[in-house]
């Protein structure tokens, strides 16, 4: 596993990044739609995971359509 993969930000990091509610990414790392790691109190989500998401947000990864 490379640096980039083990790379984590916290919810309270990605709401100021992406202009999004604490509430909407608690409900979706909750639910398992965000892959996230709890620590205490605290979500951390993949860095991997936030760039794919910038680079593609409707999710259609190699989609020709």
């Amino acid at each position: 596993m490379n640096k980039e993969e083990m790379t984590m930000i916290s919810i309270i990091e990605l709401t100021k990044r992406w202009g999004c509610s604490r509430n909407f990414l608690w409900q979706r790392c909750n639910s398992k739609e965000i892959p996230s790691t709890k620590i205490g109190y605290r979500w951390f989500i993949p860095m991997w995971w936030v760039r794919e998401k910038e680079h593609n947000p409707l999710g259609h990864e190699g989609d020709s359509k």
